[in-house]
């Protein structure tokens, strides 16, 4: 059925049926290429995130914590402290996950943090337990 014609002498198949010989397949030469055109893109993409090493994920937590520092002096405490606390929980998992990783600069910023945590509680005002409301400051004319 396949024919090997002395007139491609770089191995195209064409089929007897046609008598213009079309080749019918592709050649062994363009699959080879096409092969090794899609190992060298294969290769140049870019590793998924989940195989992000401890330096990509120490940069995401930083640029986290760049983020709790703008929201606290933008005036914006409470979520200041919201992304604080959950940046603080995010470097615990990685010093946990990769104890070896500059413990100095981790232990570092886990300090950082929590004086961040503490001094951003402090601005915030204290809501009592109880459900009532604090009582109102006398007005500025009173004594």
């Amino acid at each position: 059925m396949f024919d090997v014609s002395r007139r491609s002498q770089n191995f195209c198949l064409t089929t007897k049926a046609l008598p213009n010989r079309v080749p019918y397949g592709y050649c062994i030469n363009v699959k080879r290429l096409v092969a090794l055109l899609i190992l060298i893109l294969a290769a140049r993409l870019p590793p998924a995130r989940a195989q992000q090493g401890p330096d990509d994920q120490y940069i995401i937590i930083y640029s986290l914590m760049q983020q709790a520092d703008s929201l606290d002096s933008s005036g914006q405490p409470r979520q200041a402290l919201a992304q604080y606390v959950q940046v603080q929980g995010e470097l615990q998992k990685f010093q946990k996950i990769y104890p070896d990783w500059n413990p100095r600069i981790v232990s570092f910023r886990l300090k950082y943090l929590a004086e961040k945590i503490a001094e951003v509680t402090a601005k915030l005002p204290v809501i009592p337990q109880s459900g009532t409301p604090p009582p109102a400051p006398p007005p500025p004319g009173a004594a």
